[in-house]
């Protein structure tokens, strides 16, 4: 990736701040050695000190800035004439800016280019201190959006019902196993319903599928905002990769869940299916080389193309680093990849209940990762438990989340270009039957959750961060040209 770096100052010796006879070359080297130092994968093309609004020249800047992946005007100084109205020119729709302001010195030009700029939809994040970590806290938050180009992000969902040849008792085999015997025809019964009823959602009815509501405008957007790329597969093919899985590296895989498990409330037969599907979406990442991965868990099932329950299979995924969220929610799925390439943290993608007279917010769902400092950071505790909402079946992991820590939530909406964001704290862990296994209990203003509420731009899921982020999302929002819409404020 490219950033192209511009210098405006005054001439050395002419009239304006910082002071007569002040060095520009030192102020460029230093910022550009520092820059160089920090972000050895980014080529910071430019590097010019501007000291005249020469068009012939304007528009040779103009037009490699608009060849660059991202922009960074650094304001030493006054610039030698009064109005800054071609600098403005110099700011392009679609293309991520950082304006940097050199305190005492273009502090004139600065305030008055973000004025000119404000509210006209330019991706601009001005920065004005006097220590040079906060511009390399910016393009950190600027080559974190970048490394997003190009990425690839496979999607598993049907456009039609199309039932497992096996039948429906091959297809559930896996998982009445773990029901007791008592229960297996109630169970039964209810799964034929929901595959009579051919239980799919092509609308973007389901809170989850925010894509479906006009998937050609969400591609669009995905790689506009992001660069993204969006790829679908015949969900069918996913069986095939769980049959040809090795039972015994399965077996190993579950061995070692289990043994670092604090304890198993689940058939052990269940941890072993996860282990085969947990193989197989690996072995689909690496023949498809695609970037991250969600699959349309539940009509899968039902469909016969996902034998096992895949919250186990997506929990070691991110323990790794990739991405890989359940539900073919396309929206936290972008949520959970900002993330990760900002900070390097998994993103936990969850629904959540409103607890409105102790101010307090469950984040719940039967799949989170244990490595949530990141894949060399430590592993939180966790139990295999039965799936949530089944009951009687699956095996999914339940993780102690740290008591005390920051957590951040974030919903990106692609479709209405805006980003929410939370903050609050980690207060508890609740054990309740009822609904998903994980319960991260969260203090935060409720009411003001419920007040600033928009299902339709964001759904029910919000995906988690532990630690507080929310300096570097409002950021990237801005960078990104996304709404920021600040749900507890």
């Amino acid at each position: 990736m490219n950033i192209y770096t511009l210098f405006i100052s005054k001439e050395g010796w002419q009239v304006g701040w910082p002071y007569l006879g002040f060095d520009n070359e030192e102020v460029r080297s230093s910022v550009l050695e520092r820059l160089r130092e920090h972000f050895s994968e980014t080529d910071f093309t430019g590097g010019e000190v501007l000291t005249d609004y020469e068009p012939t020249k304007m528009e040779r800047i103009r037009q490699e800035i608009r060849d660059a992946d991202g922009f960074l005007l650094y304001i030493i100084g006054h610039y030698g004439y009064p109005e800054v109205e071609p600098l403005e020119a110099l700011f392009q729709p679609g293309k991520p800016s950082i304006l940097a302001n050199h305190l005492y010195g273009g502090d004139f030009v600065f305030i008055q280019l973000c004025e000119r700029i404000r509210g006209k939809g330019l991706q601009v994040l001005p920065v004005s201190s006097p220590d040079l970590e906060d511009l390399e806290w910016a393009v950190g938050v600027m080559q974190g959006l970048l490394r997003l180009k190009g990425k690839r992000v496979l999607v598993y969902a049907p456009d039609e019902i199309r039932m497992s040849p096996e039948g429906l008792m091959e297809i559930t085999a896996p998982y009445l196993a773990d029901v007791p015997e008592e229960q297996r025809g109630r169970v039964m019964a209810m799964m034929e319903r929901i595959a009579a009823g051919h239980y799919l959602d092509l609308t973007g009815a389901d809170q989850a599928h925010q894509w479906r509501r006009d998937e050609e405008r969400y591609r669009k957007n995905m790689e506009e905002v992001f660069g993204l790329e969006l790829l679908r597969r015949d969900p069918q093919e996913l069986a095939e990769y769980y049959k040809k899985a090795d039972e015994r590296e399965a077996e190993k895989i579950a061995e070692r869940w289990i043994g670092e498990a604090k304890g198993i409330k689940c058939s052990r037969q269940g941890v072993v299916n996860a282990a085969k599907l947990y193989l197989a979406l690996k072995k689909i990442i690496e023949e498809t080389g695609a970037d991250s991965l969600t699959p349309d868990c539940g009509t899968l099932m039902i469909m016969g193309c996902m034998p096992a329950f895949p919250c186990l299979g997506l929990f070691q995924l991110l323990n790794e680093g990739f991405i890989a969220t359940a539900e073919a929610d396309l929206d936290s799925h972008v949520s959970a990849l900002l993330g990760r390439y900002l900070f390097g943290r998994p993103g936990y993608v969850s629904n959540h209940t409103l607890d409105l007279t102790h101010n307090r917010v469950t984040y719940l769902h039967c799949m989170a990762p244990s490595k949530l400092y990141g894949p060399d950071g430590p592993s939180a505790e966790y139990e295999i438990i039965h799936h949530g909402e089944a009951h009687f079946v699956g095996a999914v992991p339940r993780v102690e989340f740290p008591i005390g820590e920051d957590l951040t939530t974030i919903k990106v909406s692609l479709l209405e270009k805006k980003l929410a964001l939370r903050h609050g704290r980690i207060v508890g862990q609740v054990v309740d039957e009822k609904a998903c296994v994980n319960k991260v209990l969260v203090e935060d203003d409720t009411s003001k959750i419920l007040e600033n509420y928009d299902w339709m731009a964001f759904g029910w899921h919000r995906v988690s961060f532990v630690g507080d982020w929310r300096r570097e999302f409002k950021a990237a929002a801005r960078l990104a040209g996304l709404e920021l819409v600040e749900e507890d404020r």
